[in-house]
């Protein structure tokens, strides 16, 4: 798939950095949760990232809170970098959509139950997520109609797994 085009070069952009040890894994799948909620990515292993706004910032500062070495830094760049840092988070939507897709078509093979109902919830955390990030910008109308096309292909198996609990 070609990279979509970049309408509006974002300059302000929230940064939050965590260090919390794996053995800590319960406050580390509670942050990492919150912060897919907010629509943030993954920039580096322990960087999330998402651009600014106001929202973004008081919710940010609301992960942080309570949860160790969790920080919020707000930061402003300009030109290359500005234009560089905007085509970064679309080019991860637009892989995130890809693979959100590709897990989608598997989960449509599924034959176990439980499993398959255990996959949805999970894509549909994932697709929450990209619907929130894909608003945080001035996306291309192509990331809402692949948005749609997973919740339509995800409330079908939902619909499909509920038939064969029904006969079963």
């Amino acid at each position: 798939m070609r990279q979509p085009e970049v309408k509006e070069v974002e300059e302000n952009w929230i940064l939050i950095t965590y260090d919390i040890p794996r053995t800590e894994g319960t406050v580390r799948k509670s942050v990492l949760r919150r912060l897919h909620r907010l629509g943030a990515l993954q920039f580096t292993e322990s960087v999330y990232y998402l651009p600014y706004s106001r929202e973004g910032i008081v919710a940010a500062r609301e992960v942080c809170k309570g949860a160790g070495s969790v920080f919020a830094w707000y930061s402003k760049i300009e030109g290359e970098q500005a234009r560089e840092l905007t085509a970064k988070y679309v080019l991860d939507i637009t892989s995130a959509i890809e693979n959100l897709e590709t897990k989608v078509w598997q989960l449509e093979g599924m034959v176990d139950p439980k499993k398959a109902s255990w996959k949805i919830k999970e894509l549909r955390q994932t697709y929450q997520q990209l619907h929130t990030a894909v608003g945080l910008i001035e996306a291309p109308p192509l990331f809402w109609e692949r948005l749609s096309d997973v919740r339509r292909r995800l409330d079908a198996a939902n619909a499909r797994l509920r038939e064969s609990d029904e006969k079963g």
